[in-house]
């Protein structure tokens, strides 16, 4: 739920013209930063101390798997902070993404609120009731859609007259950040069902 909120702060900073409004809001995604980082140590403890007696296999790998889906819960929260922190860059600058360009990114925030909710799905069953194939193709969607935002960037890059470099890194960060957020969404899943890869 703290993560998933975390996207439509996102969503709201992105499309906040004013100023104060958009200070808010990012004030509000850190102190949600601030609670995921909580939340890891204390889940974190809780785990250990379970882990500290005598377990079997299985409970075993359940508790690794849940430490792995905690650690990528907090590493989205973290990510969504970046995120925040360079559209914040991008407004004190006075750099302002193209109509595309929101289009583009609030397409991929789509995505990635479609694969929160796979993945809270995935959160309400046993882990062996989990399957990864539905969270693995809204992965996949989203690493489409930045292969497409990323393809577009760069045509743009070298046909605009108005490039602005600054503007371009920035936007190239979002975008690959975003991504990112799906992996960790993705390894959720995979936490839970006992099939950590990680990234």
């Amino acid at each position: 739920d703290l993560t998933s909120k975390m996207s439509s702060f996102t969503r709201e900073l992105l499309l906040e013209s004013n100023s104060g409004k958009q200070y808010e809001i990012i004030e509000r995604i850190s102190k949600y930063e601030e609670i995921t980082d909580r939340v890891e140590i204390e889940i974190g403890r809780y785990l250990n101390h379970i882990a500290s007696g005598n377990l079997d296999v299985q409970l075993a790998t359940r508790i690794h798997g849940m430490n792995s889906a905690v650690n990528s819960l907090e590493r989205i929260g973290d990510i969504f902070y970046q995120i925040s922190k360079n559209i914040e860059k991008k407004n004190a600058e006075g750099f302002e993404f193209s109509e595309s360009q929101n289009s583009q990114l609030i397409e991929m925030l789509d995505l990635i609120d479609e694969a929160f909710r796979v993945m809270y799905t995935n959160l309400q069953k046993h882990s062996h009731e989990v399957t990864v194939f539905e969270a693995k193709e809204v992965e996949r969607k989203i690493n489409r859609k930045r292969d497409e935002i990323r393809q577009e960037h760069f045509d743009t890059m070298t046909h605009d007259v108005e490039f602005q470099i600054g503007r371009s890194i920035i936007y190239n960060n979002v975008f690959s950040l975003l991504e990112r957020i799906g992996d960790h969404i993705l390894n959720v899943t995979e936490g839970i069902s006992g099939k950590y890869n990680g990234f």
